[in-house]
């Protein structure tokens, strides 16, 4: 099985380096990206194959992950459009629906999903569905995005913009609450590094907490 990942930014990378942590091969990993500056460290880092020209990683591989900013998908539709036949594309693009996808790129089987902040050291959580995959398909694409950390199936589409006003912005919001804990520590005399890791260890705790017992949030209030 081979992999591209078209527009090997931030996220692109942390897909890579799951990828590699999971058991993949490097000679069966294609990155593409923007410039020959940031390619040649990539591929010196990663030992992996790559190139600036987004066609050369349909040409390589059987499942296509497009990593790729949201207003950018007008100008690459014009390079890649009609030449997924057969290939499983996977998008990461926020906000664009599967059938926009299937609009501009006329890719039968795709995947739409939402990785979070937290997939960049691998303690994700991927929320996503897809269009014209059968199990096995699906099993690797599972396979896929837990390098990234867990991962949530959805049956609907429109779910995937619910589960990403949630875990794609909730971390955020997470670190907008602790923050205000370990100020209000501050403020209260404590140290910074020790009110940040008594907000910290508290928020991990008690999350660990509510699996370890499997019980409600009401429960534990």
């Amino acid at each position: 099985m081979k992999v591209s990942i078209i527009g090997c930014g931030k996220m692109g990378e942390s897909l890579l380096k799951g990828l590699l942590n999971k058991g993949f091969k490097e000679s069966d990993i294609f990155i593409t990206t923007k410039t020959a500056t940031h390619l040649k460290k990539l591929l010196e880092r990663y030992k992996v194959m790559g190139s600036t020209e987004n066609i050369d990683a349909l040409k390589f591989s059987d499942i296509v992950i497009l990593s790729i900013k949201p207003q950018n998908l007008e100008e690459i539709s014009k390079e890649l459009t009609g030449k997924f036949d057969g290939k499983i594309l996977i998008s990461i693009l926020a906000g664009i629906s599967i059938k926009n996808l299937k609009d501009h790129l006329k890719a039968k089987k795709v995947v739409r999903c939402m990785p979070n902040l937290p997939s960049r050291i691998g303690k994700g959580i991927t929320v996503w569905t897809d269009s014209g995959l059968n199990e096995e398909e699906r099993n690797i694409v599972k396979k896929i995005l837990s390098s990234l950390g867990e991962d949530v199936y959805v049956e609907k589409g429109e779910f995937i913009d619910i589960g990403t006003s949630l875990s794609g912005s909730g971390p955020a919001y997470i670190f907008l609450f602790l923050k205000s804990m370990s100020d209000a520590g501050v403020y209260l005399g404590l140290p910074r590094e020790i009110s940040e890791k008594l907000s910290e260890e508290t928020v991990i705790g008690s999350v660990l907490l509510k699996r370890e017992l499997k019980k409600t949030y009401d429960e534990l209030i």
